[in-house]
């Protein structure tokens, strides 16, 4: 299954990327508002419900590599599943600042504008497909995880559910020394609670396991595991720069990378006392958290 990221950034990108040089900056990035009204045939001046703002969306998605841009194509409109529908109902809320369930074009602008902000790492004034996938998947997680705001709020319209992936290791599709796993604005965060989906009723199976003490005490053990050697950057750097070291020279000679070389290094270990964008700092930082949780560093370690 696609990540929202996966599913919406070609697209975005492909209609918000107006110069054709494989970034938007961020005044091609809120210019998205007025093709979203554009292409849903209704007036800037107007408002999109939750079904025009997901149908735009959904031509986008669909229309072909190279198709002609103009109006909406594809499958906008049409019945059925679509994993656009689910990924547009659990964004909409989150621009719709009044929750009067109609977007308009300030709004929209507002939350690109944000969201431009919000994913740009380096601060280049400039965003990738790469970027967009990454905060795309990072927002609808933080959507998801907030509750009422969501999906959960788009589930309740009829909307559906959708998982924002957040996976721990992705440093090859953003650019390098752009933030740890789950580090990324947006993100579950190096503080998010281990214990998060105990009282989630989206997740009854997790909710329920967490509910056994015997099964909590080995999950809390593992987590605790995890934390005191899986997340112990003294002893797991030397696995890291031996995987770093085998693709380094393609990194070094790679003519269509999304960074320098020198934020492939950096990624791994700034060398600097801030080590925020490094996965060095999400190792320190997410194994201090853990440490410190008050579950976890009184949880026995079982054998497995």
């Amino acid at each position: 299954r696609l990540a929202p990221g996966e599913v919406l950034a070609p697209a975005l990108m492909a209609v918000a990327d107006i110069n054709a040089n494989g970034e938007s900056d961020r005044e091609e990035f809120v210019s998205l508002a007025d093709r979203w009204f554009a292409d849903a045939a209704v007036d800037v001046t107007e408002s999109l419900d939750r079904e025009q703002f997901i149908a735009s969306l959904t031509a986008w998605v669909d229309r072909p590599a190279g198709a002609d841009e103009s109006g909406t194509a594809g499958r906008a409109g049409r019945t059925g599943f679509s994993p656009v529908s689910f990924i547009g109902a659990a964004i909409f809320p989150a621009i719709d600042a009044d929750q009067d369930d109609e977007v308009t074009a300030d709004e929209l602008r507002s939350k690109l504008d944000e969201w431009f902000t919000e994913w740009d790492w380096l601060k280049l004034e400039n965003l990738t497909a790469a970027d967009v996938v990454e905060g795309l998947n990072g927002t609808v997680q933080r959507l998801r995880e907030e509750g009422g705001i969501g999906a959960q709020t788009a589930a309740r319209r009829g909307g559906g559910n959708i998982d924002g992936t957040n996976v721990p290791g992705g440093f090859a599709g953003r650019r390098a020394g752009t933030g740890g796993p789950g580090g990324r604005p947006g993100g579950g965060g190096i503080d998010l609670d281990p214990l998060v989906l105990e009282n989630d009723s989206s997740r009854p199976l997790a909710s329920r396991l967490l509910a056994v003490p015997e099964l909590r005490a080995r999950y809390l053990s593992y987590v605790r595991d995890i934390a005191e050697n899986w997340l112990d950057w003294e002893k797991n750097e030397p696995r890291i720069l031996r995987y770093q070291a085998l693709i380094e020279e393609d990194m070094k000679t790679d003519t269509r990378k999304l960074a320098s070389t020198d934020a492939f290094y950096a990624g791994i270990d700034s060398g600097e006392e801030d080590q925020t964008n490094s996965l060095r700092g999400f190792f320190e930082r997410r194994r201090a958290f853990l440490l410190e949780h008050e579950e976890v560093k009184t949880a026995a370690i079982l054998n497995p």
